[in-house]
């Protein structure tokens, strides 16, 4: 049964990335071209490609309804993110650094998506990701057309070294910042702001652009209508506790007598405290999980050549840091995830006895390895606070000599319980 858990967690890990989560629809509202507003339920964003279409709902149980940026201005989710319809061109280039070219002339290409509203006001900007995970920007002013900002990453060959016998070149990674120029015609009405834009660092990013947006708006007495709600993301914190199943065994090439000593299975407990951070702007599906632990390996075995036995005792102080995915959302009871990651364990007991030894019950190891590291994948589901889990790791084990390699394998079944959040 232990060695056949890794594969059952891989298979449980294909059955949750293959099973369909319900789909959930939230309250929102829907403002069509013909300005008619319609109140009922928007299906949720999955991940953080912006849609190109959207399914609408007037009640939970009415047949869904589809429409994208030709047949709506807008829609919003009740206390959340605002998307606005966007019909025109966007710049292709990558952004990523392994896939640019020489060219340093921005090329569009026409499409329809929604975008998501950063805030609204005399200027408006806008945010999206396309489906080439390219980020976009956008530029609104007085309710007007909605224009990107442009902006082209792209290669340069620069001569670093250039003498009769010798030239060397380096490629380079320069940047069309058409952006600049688009915002200081854009605010060219408050002097200060705009003659500010070319003397200062103004990445490409949504954060920094933003600051200036609400710079021009204060500076024209403009109120400000909308502002995307913040996502800092969301700190998790559970108590965990159950059982673990543990396997050591001891290889050696050198020394094959080291070979000849058998451990049995051994079954302990392991609790602990975790904290699994939620990512922002990701609904939920991502997280940062980090938890400290005890565990501990209580078992005997023999030497095959001898009679009597040998015995551990050990406990360790563990911390296991892994990546979570979720299959569904925050707002949803059931939700499945897998993890991998990383462990590092410190034994904090470390009773070893070998009672064939002379004088008896010396230890088996005398360079023992009290510092232990393994890596983990896991398994499990919440249902509203509540939590099942079940994890595999592999580590180093608790030989320290260099010819003898001992693997620990543990497998654990635990159950959580979620404190609060923050």
């Amino acid at each position: 049964m232990r060695n056949a858990l890794p594969l059952f967690l891989l298979s449980l890990l294909f059955v949750c990335n293959r099973s369909t989560a319900q789909k959930k629809y939230l309250p929102g509202q829907v403002v069509l071209t013909s300005f008619d507003t319609l109140k009922g339920f928007i299906l949720e964003i999955p991940g953080r490609i912006n849609p190109q279409k959207i399914s609408f709902r007037p009640t939970l149980n009415a047949e869904p309804v589809e429409y994208t940026p030709l047949t709506i201005q807008w829609f919003s989710f009740n206390d959340g993110d605002r998307y606005v319809s966007y019909i025109g061109p966007l710049e292709s280039s990558s952004l990523n650094t392994n896939n640019l070219t020489y060219d340093s002339t921005l090329t569009t290409y026409n499409d329809t998506l929604f975008i998501r509203a950063v805030l609204i006001g005399r200027a408006s900007l806008y945010y999206a990701r396309d489906r080439n995970d390219r980020i976009h920007l956008f530029l609104q002013k007085f309710g007007g057309a909605i224009v990107e900002l442009g902006y082209k990453k792209y290669y340069v060959d620069e001569i670093v070294i250039a003498n009769y016998q010798n030239k060397i070149v380096k490629r380079a990674i320069y940047d069309n910042q058409l952006y600049k120029g688009q915002l200081i015609q854009a605010f060219r009405d408050c002097p200060y702001i705009a003659s500010g834009i070319t003397s200062k660092a103004l990445p490409y990013a949504k954060n920094d652009i933003q600051e200036l947006f609400e710079s021009y708006n204060r500076c024209k007495g403009a109120k400000v209508i909308y502002h995307e709600p913040k996502d800092n993301g969301k700190a998790v914190f559970t108590l965990n506790a159950g059982i673990n199943f543990c396997r050591l065994q001891f290889i050696s090439e050198s020394y094959p007598p080291w070979n000849d000593y058998h451990f049995n299975g051994s079954t302990g407990f392991a609790a602990g405290f975790s904290c699994d951070y939620l990512l922002p702007r990701t609904n939920g599906k991502w997280g940062f999980f980090n938890e400290a632990s005890l565990k501990n390996y209580k078992t005997d075995g023999y030497h095959i050549t001898e009679e009597n036995p040998v015995a551990l005792d050990l406990i360790y102080f563990k911390v296991a840091t892994m990546i979570r995915y979720y299959f569904t959302t925050e707002r949803n009871d059931w939700r499945p995830y897998c993890a991998f990651g990383f462990t590092n364990n410190l034994a904090i007991r470390d009773v070893n006895l070998d009672y064939t030894s002379d004088p008896e019950g010396e230890p088996i190891l005398e360079f023992f390895r009290h510092y232990e590291q393994g890596l983990m994948i896991a398994a499990g589901s919440y249902y509203k606070r509540w939590n099942a889990e079940l994890r595999y790791e592999t580590s180093n084990g608790i030989s320290d000599y260099t010819s003898l390699r001992s693997p620990m394998k543990t497998a654990y079944i635990l159950v959580g319980y979620k404190l609060f959040s923050l």
